[in-house]
């Protein structure tokens, strides 16, 4: 038996696929039944097959085996979902000689980088020089520990710490630029670091890997107030959730999820206990995030910010929420707070309550 072959008889699709979409067993066989995560549908024709581990939607016509759902839900090559599936069940892969193709390898490097990145955050926000970062924690009421828990780091302000790291660990010029975490100067005399003196974010995929970051301005003469990766060959800001990795399992118990503006409105409700909280990406809500979402739990309850900006926000997600068939609630919070400043006034039990 080949490795593929072991791979495939050693998962269980159903699980798998488990992970992505709220499947429900069809009577008692072997056939399970969701809405399919390829496309927009208010009825299940979905289903995934236990004995014969395959899955396929008869309203799109998507179908195959584990490894082409891992492929067609993460976007990734059928390598780079070999490796997925084999690290995520702790199944050895057999050493490769030779790498991928040219597109898989450039995507491995970017990966590498952004987990590089995160640690050189990380560690400079625990550095002196990360202590006007942990000083606004500190104001917002973040703690080390949620800190650590989110990843949060700091980026120097020099412009030149991570371009120096990775350099040393040997990424060459067509990687650092793919990466998007450099910029080349206008001269074209080398690059310089994207995020500088800001309280850096960590953007993961749905599977947990880092793909890009958020860095807040520290300081007011520092524009824009939030600095976002650019799109790259790992990450497409309108397909991904911020926080889904972490919280999808409590939308799916809790039967929905909540939708905040902000980075900081996420990491406040999950701190004081509400965990099955999300934002869209320093983006409008787009119709791939919503099916995201609804893929664990059909209901969402919009909570944004009381302002005029997050009115208008609030009222372009729900006319697109309901275009995609989800069940919406809007949480209104009294006295012109944002979420994680109405938690902090109010108390957790007072905003679950609104929740319920």
């Amino acid at each position: 038996m080949d490795f593929i072959e072991h791979l495939k008889s050693s998962v269980d699709i159903v699980k798998v696929v488990g992970e992505y979409v709220r499947l429900k067993r069809a009577g008692g066989g072997p056939r399970w039944v969701g809405l399919c995560p390829f496309h927009t549908e208010k009825t299940p024709s979905f289903s995934v097959h236990q004995t014969h581990q395959f899955y396929k939607c008869f309203g799109c016509n998507a179908g195959g085996d584990v490894i082409r759902f891992i492929m067609e839900i993460e976007r990734l090559s059928f390598m780079e979902a070999v490796k997925l599936l084999a690290e995520r069940h702790g199944i050895p892969m057999p050493e490769r000689r030779e790498p991928a193709d040219a597109e898989s390898r450039l995507r491995a490097a970017i990966l590498e980088m952004h987990e590089i990145a995160g640690r050189l955050f990380r560690e400079a926000l625990a550095a002196p020089e990360g202590a006007a970062a942990r000083e606004y924690l500190a104001r917002r009421g973040v703690s080390p520990t949620i800190a650590a828990e989110f990843g949060l780091g700091y980026a120097e302000r020099s412009g030149q710490a991570l371009l120096r790291r990775l350099q040393s660990e040997g990424f060459n010029e067509q990687q650092l630029e793919a990466s998007g975490l450099v910029l080349r100067r206008q001269d074209g005399s080398g690059f310089y670091d994207r995020f500088r003196n800001r309280l850096m974010f960590p953007i993961h995929s749905e599977s947990g890997k880092i793909i890009a970051f958020a860095g807040r301005a520290l300081s007011a003469e520092d524009e824009p107030k939030y600095l976002n990766s650019p799109e790259t060959p790992v990450y497409t800001k309108s397909r991904v959730v911020y926080n889904l990795h972490r919280a999808k399992d409590e939308i799916r118990k809790c039967g929905y999820s909540v939708l905040v503006e902000g980075y900081m409105d996420v990491i406040g409700l999950h701190a004081a206990g509400i965990r099955p909280v999300v934002a869209s990406c320093g983006t409008a809500l787009t119709n791939w995030q919503v099916r995201s979402l609804k893929r664990h739990a059909g209901e969402v309850i919009v909570n944004f910010d009381p302002d005029e900006a997050g009115g208008n926000a609030a009222e372009r997600s729900i006319q697109l929420l309901l275009e995609e068939s989800a069940q919406v609630r809007v949480l209104e919070l009294e006295g012109g707070l944002d979420p994680d400043e109405y938690v902090k006034q109010s108390g957790v039990e007072v905003y679950r309550q609104k929740l319920e």
